[in-house]
């Protein structure tokens, strides 16, 4: 699949739907952004409706992500915004990466800095998620629910 698959209605699905979710990732995560790493955040609304993918290239940090707060400081505005809403939105968060369509120890602190990011603002963590040139695949599958 890719997200040359997706339905002509995907935009008023949630991302989340386990039809389309691989395929959004694919559409927003550029293979460039693959090969040298990066993290994407996809603002959702209440209903968890993609409004704004954004991409901040992380490089090595994607897959080398130093301290806690550096990966929370990273993620708390787009937690931040989502939260200002009313009603708050949710939050797809999407590491770029090279490597194998595998989860890492370094995705596990991603997926629980964001866990944490989510819950301090009060914000629902929808997914978190990894697209490398392997494949794409749910961390939220490999490490339990957001």
């Amino acid at each position: 699949m890719s997200f040359h698959d997706l339905p002509a209605d995907w935009p008023n699905r949630p991302v989340t739907d386990p039809d389309l979710f691989t395929d959004v990732i694919d559409l927003c995560v550029s293979e460039r952004d693959r090969a040298t790493g990066a993290l994407y955040a996809l603002l959702c609304d209440v209903d968890g409706h993609l409004v704004q993918p954004i991409a901040v290239p992380a490089g090595r940090r994607v897959r080398h992500p130093g301290d806690d707060e550096d990966r929370l400081a990273l993620l708390d505005p787009f937690a931040a915004v989502l939260a200002s809403q009313a009603p708050a939105g949710g939050l797809v968060v999407a590491l770029a990466r090279r490597g194998p369509a595998e989860a890492t120890p370094a995705d596990r602190l991603w997926h629980e800095s964001a866990r944490q990011v989510c819950r301090r603002h009060e914000v629902r963590l929808l997914a978190t998620a990894v697209a490398s040139p392997g494949g794409i695949f749910r961390l939220t599958d490999a490490f339990g629910a957001p």
